[in-house]
């Protein structure tokens, strides 16, 4: 006996039946078998109480290889087996394709899911996107709204630091004329007072007062003006002055902040009532 080598031969003989008892032949010659668990009934017939020895079957090798309904059992069973086989593979196949296209289905519910979760990532980065330059947007008017707001505050912060400045200039300038009304006032008090003493003089000989005098022209003045200096000037003399270049006091050589003259007419007043009575 030989070894099987024909792929054909070692299928039959690994997936056919057990009760099959095999013959494999080559160009008529008997090269393997391979023994059934059972008698199978095909051979049973009239000898069902008895079993083939080895010697048996060896003897009646010849006749069972030619016989015609051997050889039509071995090609049922191998016809058997291969649509055994057969159907073995559909159903591999089937199955296989069933789990492919459970596969391809699965693979694209995933892909679906995939690209949903895509579109629904991508919204949400579009309405973040949006909202960021919204709020970009609004964060940029704020900031310019607050420099507009900025600047605005600080024109009339502007604008008010000049009107103090103003203010402040205005009311010292009040306040240095209240102080030389309140000196005139004063020369006139004691005018007024020197005056009455002079009329109760029995003498008509009387002497200009010295504050009757202009310091510069040292004349009796006519038309008295005080200078930011506190004194009082003939209005023509002190102008001349001013006009020569001077910009300090006559009587104490310092500089004046201004060259403002304001007109004493309480002086003037007194010095024509003065005049009025050396001449009657």
């Amino acid at each position: 006996m030989k070894d099987l080598h024909s792929k054909k031969a070692i299928c039959i003989s690994r997936e056919a039946p057990d009760t099959c008892h095999i013959w494999f032949t080559c160009n008529g010659y008997l090269i393997c078998t391979r023994e059934a668990t059972r008698r199978d009934n095909l051979y049973a017939e009239g000898t069902s109480s008895s079993s083939l020895t080895q010697s048996e079957i060896t003897k009646g090798t010849e006749s069972v290889a030619s016989s015609s309904m051997a050889k039509d059992d071995v090609q049922i069973q191998v016809a058997l087996i291969e649509a055994a086989t057969s159907n073995r593979e559909k159903r591999l196949e089937v199955s296989k394709r069933k789990e492919a296209e459970k596969a391809a289905s699965d693979a694209i519910k995933r892909a679906k899911e995939s690209e949903n979760l895509y579109l629904n990532e991508l919204k949400r980065r579009k309405e973040t996107e949006k909202s960021l330059k919204e709020a970009k947007e609004e964060m940029e008017k704020m900031r310019s709204e607050g420099e507009a707001r900025i600047a605005e505050s600080n024109t009339v912060i502007t604008n008010l630091q000049g009107k103090y400045s103003l203010s402040m200039k205005v009311l010292r300038r009040l306040r240095d004329e209240h102080e030389e009304l309140k000196r005139e006032l004063n020369e006139v008090s004691k005018h007024k007072s020197r005056c009455k003493e002079e009329e109760a003089s029995p003498s008509k000989d009387r002497e200009p007062p010295q504050y009757f005098i202009c310091p510069i022209t040292q004349d009796v003045m006519e038309d008295p003006y005080v200078a930011a200096d506190g004194f009082t000037y003939e209005g023509e003399a002190i102008r001349g002055w001013f006009n020569r270049g001077h910009e300090t006091s006559p009587m104490t050589n310092k500089r004046l902040p201004h060259a403002s003259l304001v007109p004493n007419l309480a002086l003037r007043s007194a010095i024509q009532e003065w005049l009025q009575a050396s001449s009657s």
